[in-house]
């Protein structure tokens, strides 16, 4: 997993929730199947370019946002020692 995996899981399921989105409803509106959806906000999995283009879209953003999210939760987490929550 890339130095961004893991945050960009967090930038992902930070959205969702902003949303007030399940997993479920997320696949629903990306096509992606939410065990996978699961997989990536937990760091496990790296989306793919087009999985994270339709992951963004259902989530109302620009694929650079998420990247600019996960990029600020990075440096948070190198801060703070946190984990994304």
């Amino acid at each position: 997993m890339g130095p961004l995996g893991k945050p960009l899981g967090c930038a992902i399921r930070r959205q969702r929730r902003q949303l007030e989105l399940s997993q479920e409803a997320l696949s629903e509106r990306s096509g992606v199947h939410w065990v996978y959806i699961s997989h990536i906000e937990n760091g496990l999995k790296s989306p793919t370019v087009r999985v994270l283009q339709a992951l963004a879209e259902a989530l109302r953003m620009e694929v650079s946002e998420l990247v600019r999210m996960a990029e600020q939760i990075r440096a948070e987490e190198a801060v703070e020692g946190g984990d994304c929550g």
